[in-house]
């Protein structure tokens, strides 16, 4: 029995490191288990402020503090990727990593957060990486001085856009929409923005290259006129799917990839598994509800543990 942890935590973004905190102070047997740098989408994100306590801060430092809040109480970590859950509706359940390892579990909190969508023109997959992006923060410096494209029409293109002044030269946002959908603080500060067009009602055609590396997009205006841009890079934000593929042998999630949840303790169909953060159907997407539900979700296992010993 001393092997069989009280939950293990999969992911450690805001809402699995929030998860990790709580159930570290209720005195719970946790593991957190992460594939990559811990942080989630925060690594990828220049700007955060809207999370209380911490206006104007890179989400980075963000990441950064938050993980060294929760690990400084000892909890215990492991840098692998989760492959399967198994048995998951019984009693004591099992998490299968990529090394092979079954780590044995009376409660899981599923934090796994969610990955951009690719685009499905051609091009793109040939020259993801040689030219073609979905992060600024994370590769824009390669583009210093060069005109690049990006390719959305929500938040984190308008966001990553801004970031890169200084750094990248003219940047043209291709919107498939009428109109950015953004708040209208990001709105002003995109149209007092020397460095950034942004084109509305565009459909990309496609990411031309010469093996090597990207030459340009090709792409219809909104009159549906062919234009040919040349460019050093091409930044993709068309959103975000659920990082569920672990999930295929549990039927936790619905049609559209996301997990439902009960609101009030964040656990799903299968007792004893929660999930929380972006994963979770929801209609908002905020820092701030993944740390909430976190603690809710942690909170909520601790009392399920308590009730059954």
């Amino acid at each position: 029995m001393k092997d069989i942890k009280d939950v293990i935590i999969i992911g450690a973004g805001p809402a699995g490191l929030s998860a990790a905190l709580y159930t570290t102070r209720a005195e719970l047997k946790t593991l957190i288990i992460y594939d990559g740098a811990p942080g989630g989408k925060l690594l990828n994100t220049h700007l955060v402020d809207n999370y209380i306590g911490m206006p104007n801060t890179t989400g980075v430092v963000m990441a950064l503090k938050m993980y060294e809040h929760a690990i400084n109480l000892g909890i215990e970590e492991l840098n692998e990727k989760v492959v399967d859950i198994k048995d998951a509706s019984e009693k004591i359940k099992t998490v299968i990593t990529s090394s092979g390892k079954e780590l044995k579990t009376k409660s899981i909190i599923i934090a796994s957060g969610s990955k951009p969508k690719s685009l499905d023109v051609s091009g793109y997959q040939e020259y993801f990486g040689k030219g073609v992006s979905t992060c600024v923060v994370c590769d824009g410096a390669f583009h210093r001085g060069k005109d690049i494209i990006v390719i959305g029409g929500g938040l984190s293109a308008a966001e990553e856009s801004l970031y890169s002044e200084g750094i990248i030269g003219k940047i043209t946002i291709l919107n498939k929409y009428p109109s950015l959908k953004i708040d209208e603080a990001v709105s002003n500060k995109i149209k007092f923005a020397n460095h950034i067009e942004v084109l509305n009602n565009i459909e990309v055609k496609e990411i031309i290259g010469d093996g090597k590396k990207v030459l340009s997009v090709r792409y219809l205006d909104e009159n549906k006129k062919e234009h040919n841009k040349e460019v050093s890079g091409v930044f993709v934000y068309e959103g975000w799917k659920p990082a569920n593929r672990f999930l295929k042998n549990t039927q936790l999630f619905n049609a559209d990839g996301f997990i439902e949840i009960n609101h009030e303790t964040n656990e799903t169909k299968i007792h004893g598994i929660y999930v929380v953060g972006d994963i979770a159907k929801s209609k908002y997407k905020q820092i701030s509800i993944a740390v909430a539900d976190g603690a809710k979700a942690a909170l909520s296992a601790k009392e399920m543990l308590t009730l059954e010993k």
